[in-house]
């Protein structure tokens, strides 16, 4: 089966040969073993350029001190040294070689991203008409704007911000087909429009595993671990102009310490008072992965619920008491907590139901969320 290639390891490959590769003397005659240049250790290379033979055909053996590598050219047992760019740029899995960037496209190649929340109005990211040519005649591309605005009050830099990265976004593993990553229903799509008129659907899922989350390509062939920080913004989304999820909101730089507590016991995190490094407190902290910790103070800088708990109160939702709480502390010693309550299950989703401490009204939060944020103080 044939799969797109990726761009960047096969720059990788051609970087060297854009000059005349110079080669030292012939260092040996054979023993082509001893250079990992035997038919079982060797990388056979060859560049082909549409002709009927290969413009470049060489076989790679062991890197050789200083930068280079031993080669040998086709038909030739001579065994030379030659800087190549290292064995590891070409010894790869097959698997290897696929492209891994997802979406794969320049901020400036696109006209428009429609997004697609499970159960709202869709939110259309989109650029204006060119403005102008610059000095090489190149046009210059409009400004972006989104209607309605989901809540994330970015301005045009951040909104072109958020387009590049969807674009980059670059997978940390492909998946098969049928890895179940919760797209039955999906946490969200995106329609990507590209200045050709053309368009590709990506759906996202709601399962995230330590960090990554799944999406999958309309007409692809696989799924794909993703890092999950790009791909927040089109997933933290007011419901509609009706129904504010914002649960509450803490600046990062006015946040001293987060504790997590489920039952009598609790972990702290703060930041290292020399490096401002966020990391877990006391004597026999766990050991917690920062990515975990920096996902969770995104989070809990501005709390959104999944959605408003309509006629439950407080107690039959599991809130009051509740199983477990997330606390945020200020500097001032002033402080924001969510209560955790029991579960529930809406169309095949887990939820649980969360309440704001001191508020009366009851929330939902996806139950992956909260296991996140859970990794986040060292619970697996």
């Amino acid at each position: 089966m044939r799969h797109p290639a990726d761009r960047a390891l096969v720059q990788g490959v051609l970087h060297p040969f854009r000059t005349e590769i110079p080669m030292d003397v012939r260092i040996d005659t054979g023993n082509l073993a001893d250079y990992g240049l035997d038919a079982g250790g060797g990388v056979v290379v060859e560049i082909w350029a549409g002709q009927d033979a290969p413009e470049v055909s060489f076989t790679l053996g062991h890197d050789a001190p200083g930068g280079s590598s031993f080669i040998r050219l086709s038909g030739d047992d001579g065994v030379y040294r030659a800087r190549m760019g290292g064995r590891s740029r070409y010894a790869r899995r097959p698997a290897e070689w696929r492209n891994k960037v997802v979406l794969d496209f320049e901020e400036s190649e696109v006209q428009g991203i429609s997004i697609k929340p499970p159960a709202s109005a869709e939110v259309h990211l989109s650029r204006s008409a060119t403005a102008g040519v610059d000095a090489d005649g190149s046009p210059i591309p409009g400004s972006w704007a989104v209607d309605p605005d989901p809540g994330w009050g970015l301005d045009e830099d951040g909104l072109r911000k958020i387009v590049a990265r969807l674009g980059r976004l670059r997978a940390r593993e492909i998946l098969a087909d049928d890895f179940d990553g919760g797209f039955s229903p999906p946490a969200g799509e995106l329609t990507v429009v590209r200045n050709d008129g053309t368009e590709v659907v990506m759906a996202i899922g709601t399962k995230v595993i330590e960090g990554s989350a799944h999406v999958r390509v309309t007409g692809g062939a696989a799924v794909y671990a993703v890092p999950a920080g790009p791909l927040e913004p089109f997933l933290e989304m007011e419901s509609g102009p009706g129904e504010d999820r914002t649960l509450f909101q803490v600046h990062r730089s006015d946040m001293v310490k987060l504790i997590y507590w489920e039952g009598r016991t609790s972990v702290e995190l703060g930041p290292d008072p020399d490096s401002g490094i966020w990391r877990p407190l006391g004597d026999d902290p766990p050991e917690i992965d920062v990515a975990d910790i920096e996902w969770a103070l995104g989070q809990l800088s501005r709390l959104l619920s999944d959605g408003r708990a309509e006629g439950i109160s407080l107690v039959a939702a599991g809130v009051v008491p509740p199983n477990l709480v997330f606390e945020v502390q200020r500097q001032d010693g002033s402080h924001e907590a969510i209560y955790v309550g029991r579960g529930l299950v809406q169309e095949g989703v887990a939820y649980h139901y969360v309440a704001r401490q001191k508020a009366r009204d009851v929330h939902i939060m996806s139950s992956e969320r909260i296991t996140r944020l859970q990794q986040a103080f060292g619970k697996r």
